[in-house]
C-alpha cells in the first residue's frame, strides 16, 4: 500500500469518525452544550432546544451564566473553578431558565478539552432533566409521610376519643351539682369548650387514619362550596365571588369530609387577608388525555371536576411552600384555636382518598391559588 493510499484511508476513517460523533451529538436524547474558554456557548444540540425552548440563534455566543438565575450562576462559577483538569467529571444540580420563564431542574455534568500545555479550549456539558424525577420522589415522600401519619393517627384516635368522652361526661355530672352562676361552673364550661376543641382534633386524626375512608355518594359540589363558604368566611370584610356553571359533571364524595376540606381552605383564605379582600371560587369540567390540551398540573388521564379557590392574601413564601402538606408543619402560632399543623395534611388526605389531586401555588403578597381535581362519575 502506497503512502498516498494510506493517507487517503486515514482521512476517510477520520471523516467517518467525525460524522459518527456529529450524529451522536445531534441525535442524542439529552441536551449537549459546547462552551469556549470564556464559558460562552459555541453550539447546542436539538435536545437542548427541545428542553429549554431556545433555538441555536438565540444562544450562540451568549454566556452560559445568562441562562441561569443569579444564585445558580454563582453556583456554576464555583463549579467551573473546581473542575480544572480534563479527568474531572463532576455533577451539580441547577435550576435552568426556559425561554418561557419557567425553571427546570437539571443535573449538569461537564468535561474539558485541553491541549498538551493543559490550556482549556472547550468545555463539553451535558444536561439531564430531573424535574419529573424530583416530582415523583416528592410524591413518594408525601405518600410515605401520609402512610406513617395515618398509622399513628389510627393508633391514637379512638382511645383518645374514649378518654375525652369520659372527661366530658364527668364535667357534665359536676355541673349538675353547681349553681350556673358559681365560679367553679364557669371554669368547667371553659374545660368543656377545650374538650370540644380536642374532639375536633380527634376527628382530624380519624380522617387521617386508614379507618377514615370516605363514604361516597353523588353530591352537589355547588352546594358543598356554598356551605363551606358560609362556615369558613365569617369576616364581613371578605367577599366570595362564585363562578359555578350549571352544566358541570357529577361527582361522588364523602360530603362530611369534603365539606371539612373546603371549609379549611376557605378559612385559610380568610386568615391570609386580615384587612379583607375577595376569594374567587370557580368550577370547570376538565379532561386530561393525550387527545386534548393537558391541564396546567400533572394529573392522571381522566375526566375531572376542577375546583379553583384563589385569594388576595399575604401568600406563602418559597421557603414554606414545598412543606405545606407535611404533618405538623405550620407557620401559625401553636396552641388552642391556633395552628396544629394538621389542617392541610388532612385536606391532602381527603383529596387523595377521593382519588383526586391538589396543588397550591403562591407568592408573597400575590395571593394563593388552590387547584383541586376530583374524578367525575363515569358516564
Amino acid at each position: 500500500m502506497t503512502c498516498q493510499t494510506q493517507l487517503k484511508s486515514a482521512q476517510d476513517a477520520l471523516k467517518a469518525s467525525e460524522e459518527r460523533f456529529r450524529l451522536m451529538y445531534e441525535k442524542a436524547p439529552v441536551p449537549y452544550i459546547t462552551l469556549d474558554e470564556n464559558r460562552c456557548i459555541l453550539s447546542v444540540n436539538p435536545a437542548y432546544e427541545r428542553l429549554l425552548g431556545y433555538v441555536k440563534a438565540d444562544v450562540l455566543g451568549a454566556s452560559i451564566y445568562d441562562m441561569l438565575p443569579p444564585s445558580e450562576a454563582e453556583k456554576l462559577r464555583s463549579y467551573f473553578s473546581y473542575i480544572n483538569t480534563p479527568e474531572q467529571i463532576q455533577d451539580i444540580g441547577l435550576n435552568v431558565r426556559r425561554k418561557n420563564g419557567a425553571l427546570s431542574r437539571v443535573l449538569f455534568s461537564s468535561f474539558q478539552e485541553t491541549d498538551t500545555r493543559n490550556n482549556t479550549h472547550a468545555m463539553f456539558c451535558i444536561l439531564y432533566d430531573i424535574t419529573e424525577r424530583l416530582k415523583i420522589q416528592k410524591g413518594l415522600l408525601q405518600a410515605q409521610q401520609l402512610e406513617f401519619t395515618s398509622t399513628l393517627a389510627g393508633g391514637i384516635a379512638h382511645d383518645f376519643n374514649n378518654l375525652l368522652m369520659a372527661i366530658m361526661g364527668n364535667i357534665s355530672l359536676a355541673q349538675l351539682f353547681l349553681n350556673p352562676e358559681e365560679k367553679a361552673n364557669k371554669i368547667l364550661e371553659r374545660a368543656e369548650s377545650t374538650c370540644n376543641q380536642a374532639k375536633e382534633l380527634t376527628q382530624q386524626f380519624i380522617i387521617l387514619s386508614k379507618s377514615g375512608s370516605p363514604s361516597k355518594k353523588p353530591s352537589s359540589i355547588t352546594k358543598l362550596l356554598k356551605d363551606s363558604s358560609a362556615i369558613g368566611v365569617a369576616d364581613p370584610r371578605v367577599d366570595v365571588d362564585f363562578d359555578l356553571p350549571d352544566h358541570i359533571w357529577k361527582i361522588e364524595v364523602d360530603e362530611q369530609q369534603m365539606r371539612y376540606a373546603l371549609t379549611h381552605l376557605m378559612t385559610n383564605a380568610v386568615e391570609s387577608m386580615p384587612d379583607g379582600g375577595k376569594v374567587h371560587v370557580k368550577i370547570r369540567n376538565t379532561v386530561a388525555s393525550s387527545d386534548s390540551p393537558l391541564p396546567a398540573h400533572p394529573i392522571s388521564s381522566g375526566h375531572y371536576l376542577h375546583i379553583i379557590i384563589k385569594d388576595q392574601g399575604k401568600g406563602i413564601s418559597s421557603e414554606h411552600l414545598p412543606r405545606i402538606f407535611e404533618p405538623y408543619y405550620t407557620t401559625k402560632e401553636l396552641g388552642p384555636k391556633k395552628g396544629m399543623g394538621l389542617g392541610l395534611t388532612t385536606v391532602y388526605s381527603i383529596i387523595h382518598k377521593h382519588d383526586g389531586f391538589i396543588f397550591i401555588e403562591s407568592e408573597v403578597n400575590q395571593g394563593t391559588t388552590v387547584d383541586i381535581y376530583l374524578p367525575v362519575i363515569p358516564g
